[in-house]
């Protein structure tokens, strides 16, 4: 089963990964809200031939260019006879049930989707895989063209989900079929058998969230924080410990970065006032005076540790409170110069 998915690119960049032509915009694209919590209802990028192709081709060694197409698309067929909104379709059962007959096939873009363990339903997961290309997955669908009451024509969607692998199974006994490659997009809209296109031995990736993404409108990032990085306070309100980007890795190298400029400008301070310190003996300044560069180096290095430890906990923060702090040394330190230049 999958009932809500991410997908926080924008239109454009979703048009590069679905190889349009150039300048061609997503259909609809107005629907189309990115979002970390996106659930049936609303509008999901998919791509599409603009010609049904009924024959199996070799995709490898045909331009299906000029065919391919990208359309915000609703999440969810209308069964009008069964009063049904079909989100998920089994692919045990889509080549047997003759209402599969009038569906086209199409690819639903992702980043990950959430799922909730089976034995307990407070216990949600966001899950991925760890072979990506452009960041995305894409997850084979059928889609119908629809008319609502207005009159108006629109196309909804249904995700084909496969019997969980052995790696998530203990979550659900459910997930969609994933293509981790482009290629495999191509054979699919192009009539191959999905059996045949199947990846089976995909790596998964998933962890443990928090309870955000219970709520529908709870659409931030947040929703994607692992379970660790997320703490509430006495009035149940979030605080996170961490912030992530893409996959962590610009978290890292925004961590590496801080960390570096810190060191770097607390020991140019530390070195100013050694260097002080050392004048101050040789110009036979008074011990009152030598004291108070003794006692402000040691300010200098405890700050410097505790400032330190304080952006491993927050490594992609921009916190006001401790550059307001550092404006505040750099004054008291500059006062504290001019001070020992006078005597």
């Amino acid at each position: 089963m999958c009932g809500r998915v991410v997908i926080s690119l924008c239109s454009k960049d979703l048009s590069k990964i679905a190889k349009l032509k150039k300048n061609q915009e997503m259909n609809n694209h107005i629907y189309y809200k990115e979002s970390y919590n996106i659930s049936p209802g609303q509008y999901l990028p998919c791509i599409y031939m603009n010609k049904e192709i009924k024959e199996n081709k070799d995709s490898s060694k045909n331009n299906f260019s000029d065919e391919i197409n990208l359309e915000a698309m609703k999440w969810g067929i209308y069964l009008e006879q069964l009063d049904h909104l079909l989100f998920n379709s089994r692919i045990e059962t889509i080549s047997i049930y003759k209402m599969y007959k009038k569906f086209k096939r199409c690819i639903i873009i992702i980043e990950g989707y959430y799922e909730w363990e089976n034995k307990d339903k407070n216990k949600p997961y966001y899950i991925s895989t760890n072979e990506k290309e452009d960041n995305v997955i894409f997850l084979p669908g059928l889609y119908n063209e629809e008319i609502d009451n207005e009159g108006f024509a629109y196309k909804s969607v249904s995700i084909i989900t496969m019997n969980a692998n052995n790696q998530i199974d203990f979550i659900h006994e459910r997930m969609p079929v994933i293509f981790t490659k482009y290629q495999q997009v191509l054979d699919y809209l192009s009539g191959k058998e999905l059996k045949e296109i199947i990846d089976k031995e995909i790596k998964m990736k998933y962890y443990l969230i928090g309870d955000l993404v219970n709520k529908l409108s709870n659409t931030s990032k947040d929703n994607i924080l692992p379970l660790d990085e997320v703490k509430y306070n006495k009035n149940g309100n979030l605080l996170i410990k961490n912030f992530l980007n893409n996959e962590g890795d610009k978290s890292a190298v925004h961590k590496e970065i801080n960390e570096k400029t810190i060191k770097k400008k607390n020991l140019n301070k530390i070195n100013a006032l050694e260097k002080l310190k050392d004048k101050s003996k040789e110009d036979n300044m008074s011990e009152k005076s030598t004291t108070i560069i003794s006692t402000s180096l040691k300010v200098k290095k405890k700050f410097k540790s505790k400032y330190v430890k304080r952006m491993k906990i927050f490594p992609t923060l921009d916190n006001n409170e401790e550059l307001a702090h550092i404006k505040k040394r750099k004054k008291n330190q500059k006062n504290l110069d001019e001070f020992f230049l006078k005597k």
